[in-house]
C-alpha cells in the first residue's frame, strides 16, 4: 500500500447513519435482499481485512436495487480503500439517483458532505 493512502485510511469512518431508518413503517425495507447484502457490507467495511468481501457484497446489493444507500455504501468502500475518484463517482450517482423510497434529506446531505469533503483533497 502507497504511503500516500495512509491520510485517507485514517481520515474514513464507517460511523454514519447511512442505514439508520427514521420511522416505524419500515419493515420491508429491513426486509429486502438488497438491505441485507448492504448491511453485511456495511459492516465488514469495518474490518480491513474483509475490503474483498465487503465489495462482493455491495456488489450483490446492487445487483438486486440501485438505490442511494447502497451507492453511497460503495463510495464509502472506494474512499476506505483510498480510490478517491471512484468514491467520488459513487457519491454522485447516490444523488442522482435519489431513491426517496429509502433516503431522506438528511442522506443526501450526509453524502453531499461526504463528496465535499473528498473534492477538498483532491484540490
Amino acid at each position: 500500500m502507497s504511503l500516500l493512502l495512509l491520510p485517507f485510511l485514517f481520515s474514513f469512518t464507517t460511523q454514519d447513519d447511512t442505514l439508520k431508518l427514521n420511522n416505524g413503517n419500515n419493515k420491508l425495507f429491513y426486509n429486502q435482499e438488497w438491505y441485507h447484502c448492504a448491511k453485511t457490507a456495511k459492516d465488514l467495511l469495518n474490518d480491513n481485512d474483509q475490503m474483498v468481501l465487503a465489495l462482493e457484497w455491495i456488489d450483490q446489493s446492487l445487483d438486486l436495487d440501485i438505490n442511494s444507500v447502497n451507492l453511497e455504501i460503495k463510495g464509502d468502500y472506494y474512499w476506505k480503500t483510498g480510490d478517491i475518484f471512484s468514491a467520488i463517482e459513487q457519491y454522485k450517482k447516490a444523488l442522482r439517483v435519489k431513491s426517496l423510497k429509502y433516503c431522506m434529506d438528511k442522506d443526501f446531505k450526509r453524502i453531499k458532505k461526504k463528496l465535499a469533503k473528498l473534492n477538498k483533497k483532491i484540490e
